[in-house]
Formats: C-alpha cells, structure tokens, sequence
C-alpha cells in the first residue's frame, strides 16, 4: 500500500500539467485507494482493471513512463516485479525506487532511472521525462536492450545449469 500511496502523492503534485496516471490491477486495498484518491481530490489517476495479459500489453504500450516499485516493505526492498521486464520489453522508461534488488538487474542511470523513495522524486523524475522524451527513449532503448542481452530464456537456462553444477561440485 505505501508504493500506491507514494505514486498518488506524485499524482498530487502533478495536478494540472498535463500529466495522467493510469494504476493498473485489482489491489486488495483498493476501497483504501479509491477513499484517498476522492480525499485527496487527486483527479489525474485513472484505476484500470484488465481483463488479461493482452489488455495489460496494450495500456503499457501505450504510455510514456512505467513505474516499478516504492515502498519500504520487505518485499520493496528485496523484489523486483515482474512487470519491470515488460515494461522494459516495451522499450518503456521505467522509474523505480533505487534498491540493491533493482541493481542486480539494471543499471541505473543508462536502462532504468533509479529514485529517492519519495513522492517529490518519482514527481521530479516524471516532470523530466516530460520536459526531455528523447531521454525517455533513450532509457527505454537501453532496457530492452540489456533484457535481450541477459534475461533472455537461454540466458536465464545457461546461468541455471552453471549453478546447478556448482552444486554438484560441493
């Protein structure tokens, strides 16, 4: 919930620049959301529950920026969601709070623009983008690039034989 929260503050400070937020999935704490977004009179968030796998492609598609994951939670801390691999497929720049989790995976600053885990920055970082898109497609670029490169499935298979044996040899 505190990942949610901190992007509907972001959403907050970004009223009336032009700048729409569409939170896809159902949450549990979704009466929770909807009550501060209507609390807050946050106006730029859209709530959009897919159907499927193929409706989700077409809404990250179609947007400028995708978001990962904020929070303090265990889990913020420790995960990486495995939307991040679509987005960056997508060729979409990906904002994300910055984490030694994320680092294990991307590199900041050239396929992912890692943040201070706070509304002010994800705002700040959006505002970026806006101002400056060909970075944006630059940092997506770069992302689909580095997925194909070293999460591709042969990737994933050869690294999992490479442990496997490392294994065998204790």
């Amino acid at each position: 919930m505190d990942s949610i929260l901190l992007i509907l503050d972001a959403a907050a400070s970004l009223k009336g620049q032009n700048i729409r937020f569409d939170l896809t999935g159902v949450n549990s704490e979704q009466t929770k959301i909807i009550k501060y977004i209507t609390d807050n009179d946050i106006r730029n968030v859209n709530l959009i529950n897919f159907e499927d796998e193929k409706e989700l492609n077409l809404l990250i598609n179609y947007s400028s920026v995708c978001l990962g994951i904020f929070g303090n939670s265990k889990k913020s801390n420790l995960g990486i969601p495995k939307d991040l691999f679509k987005y960056a497929a997508c060729r979409k720049p990906i904002i994300s709070k910055n984490s030694l989790a994320l680092k294990e995976v991307f590199t900041p600053g050239r396929d992912i623009l890692a943040v201070e885990n706070s509304a002010e920055r994800i705002a700040s970082m959006i505002r970026e983008l806006k101002n400056d898109p060909e970075m944006g497609q630059m940092v997506g670029h770069m992302a689909k690039k580095k997925i194909e490169r070293d999460h591709h499935f042969r990737h994933s298979a050869a690294m999992l034989l490479k442990a496997m044996k490392k294994l065998k040899l204790r």
